[in-house]
C-alpha cells in the first residue's frame, strides 16, 4: 500500500485548490496520505523547502511513497530526491518544469540546484501532467521535463495551471493516472 506526499506550489497550502480533494480522496481508499504547507509560500526559497521536507518525511518509507507536486512543488520534490538519493515508488508533477520559468526571477534558485538525472531516471512510475492553457508553466516547459526525465506525458487541451480561482477543485485524471502506476 503506498503512501503519499503531495508538496504544493508558490503562494498555495495544503487548503487550496484539488489539494483537500486529493487527500480525502487518497484517504478514503485507505491509503495514507500527507499534504504539506511549505514554509513561507509568499517568498520560497529552495534550502529552506528541501530542509524542511528532509526533517518531515520519513526517509524509511521513501520507496513505498509516491509524490505529487504542484508548480514550483515538482522541482521542488526533483530537488529533494536528487539530495537524498534515494528513490522513490513513483512521482507525478502537475505543471511540472525543471528549467528557469522567466516570468518568475524566485524559481531561479530552485531550477540550479544540481539534479541527479541517472536517479530520476531510474523511478519506474512518473508522470507529467499539464496543459495547453497553463500561464504559468507552458506546457512546452513540462514537455521539456518528461522527455529529459523519460516520464509519461499527459497534456490537456484546457485547464490553466490547476489553481483554486481557475476553478480546479478536483483531479480525477491524476488519480487514474496513479491507479495505473505498477
Amino acid at each position: 500500500m503506498p503512501k503519499y506526499v503531495l508538496i504544493h506550489g508558490f503562494m498555495s497550502n495544503e487548503t487550496n485548490a484539488w489539494y483537500p480533494w486529493f487527500k480525502k480522496t487518497i484517504e478514503a481508499r485507505g491509503d495514507d496520505v500527507t499534504v504539506f504547507s511549505m514554509p513561507n509560500a509568499s517568498r520560497p526559497k529552495v534550502n529552506e523547502w528541501i530542509d524542511f521536507m528532509k526533517k518531515n518525511i520519513n526517509w524509511i518509507d521513501i520507496e513505498d511513497t509516491i509524490f505529487v507536486g504542484h508548480s514550483l512543488g515538482t522541482i521542488t520534490i526533483l530537488n529533494y530526491l536528487s539530495d537524498v538519493g534515494i528513490k522513490p515508488y513513483g512521482v507525478a508533477l502537475v505543471s511540472g518544469f525543471y528549467e528557469p520559468v522567466t516570468k518568475y526571477q524566485f524559481v531561479k534558485p530552485f531550477t540550479e540546484w544540481p539534479l541527479n538525472w541517472e536517479l530520476l531516471k531510474s523511478i519506474d512510475n512518473k508522470l507529467v501532467l499539464t496543459t495547453k492553457t497553463d500561464s504559468i508553466v507552458n506546457w512546452q516547459a513540462s514537455k521539456s521535463l518528461a522527455d529529459q526525465w523519460e516520464a509519461e506525458f499527459i497534456c490537456l487541451e484546457d485547464g490553466g495551471h490547476f489553481m483554486e480561482k481557475e476553478g480546479c477543485f478536483e483531479l480525477p485524471i491524476l488519480l487514474e493516472s496513479l491507479d495505473k502506476f505498477k
